[in-house]
Parts: structure tokens; C-alpha cells; sequence
């Protein structure tokens, strides 16, 4: 089925902005410490990313998030047992075995990426439903809905408001 699409494209800058202050951080670390305190850095953003994408999967059931806690899973292991970090209680060939792993992980993510496998289904509902939608130019009207005319001054609306404020039965709607 093709069609043609009527939301507009979901790419938004902001979703950078963690990126890049995690890079600032990692390169702050290690120029004013050492790599073990960037590679730590790095073990808090992967774990801390991780934990995000297990509580959404755990929501929401989609594959894809499943998915990138297992990469970040992976990469934050790899940083720790690095044996330049900071915590190295790792060998490198343990360290290799879970970039490896992360590797194909992100390999996979890629793919579901791609073809769209991992993709959340909501929009693609909406999209479904708005394909019977025709596009009109100027389809509301401005025209005014009365409801009747009344014809009252200011000052008995305002009586009007004193004497239902006095009632003694209006205190929890007034």
C-alpha cells in the first residue's frame, strides 16, 4: 500500500543536545583528570541511558528499546572493564568481547532502523486515519453561533452575582 504521507518529518535538532553535552563532559574529564575519569563518564551516560531504555521497553513492549539497553548495556560494561578505566576489573579481552557484543547489537539497531522493524506504530495509526482526510483551504467558518440574544445591563449582572454569593447553599459552587 502506498501513500503518501501527511505528518511532517520527526527529525528535531534537540535530540542532539544530550550528545553533545556527554562529549563535552567525557573531554572535560579527560583533559582536566585523566581517561579513566572520561571513561567513567562514560559508564554513568551508557548506564544511566540503559536504565531509561529497560523502563521503556518494560512500557511499552517495542523491540527497539529492548535493543538499545542491550547496546548500552554492552558499551557500558566495555567502559568499565576497559583496563584504562577507572574501575578496571576487566581484562581486554574481556573488554574486546563486549565491544564485540555491542557492535552486533548495534549492528541490529541499525537494521531495525532502517527498515523500520523498531519504529513506534502510533504515528503510523494517525497516518493511517488521516488518509480520508482531504486538504481544505479556509475550512472553518468565522461565522458567529448565537445561542439567542439577552438583553441585561452590567449592573444586574452584577446584582445578580451578589445575590447568588449570599445564598447560603453556594458556598462550594460559588
Amino acid at each position: 500500500m502506498s501513500s503518501s504521507r501527511k505528518f511532517k518529518p520527526a527529525f528535531n535538532i534537540k535530540v542532539f543536545i544530550p550528545l553533545v553535552v556527554i562529549l563535552v563532559a567525557f573531554a572535560f574529564a579527560t583533559a582536566y583528570f585523566k581517561i579513566a575519569a572520561g571513561l567513567f563518564v562514560m559508564v554513568i551516560a551508557f548506564g544511566g541511558y540503559a536504565l531509561f531504555s529497560i523502563l521503556a521497553y518494560l512500557r511499552t513492549r517495542n523491540i527497539a528499546y529492548f535493543a538499545a539497553f542491550l547496546f548500552q548495556s554492552f558499551m557500558a560494561t566495555y567502559f568499565l572493564t576497559v583496563p584504562l578505566g577507572m574501575l578496571p576489573i576487566g581484562t581486554k579481552t574481556q573488554a574486546g568481547f563486549f565491544y564485540f557484543c555491542g557492535l552486533i547489537v548495534g549492528v541490529w539497531l541499525v537494521y531495525m532502523m532502517a527498515t523500520g522493524k523498531g519504529k513506534w506504530k502510533g504515528k503510523n495509526v494517525f497516518e493511517l486515519a488521516a488518509l480520508q482526510v482531504n486538504k481544505m483551504v479556509n475550512g472553518y467558518t468565522d461565522r458567529p453561533r448565537p445561542a439567542g440574544k439577552l438583553d441585561y445591563t452590567k449592573s444586574e449582572l452584577f446584582g445578580f452575582a451578589e445575590f447568588i454569593r449570599k445564598k447560603p447553599d453556594c458556598d462550594t459552587i460559588c
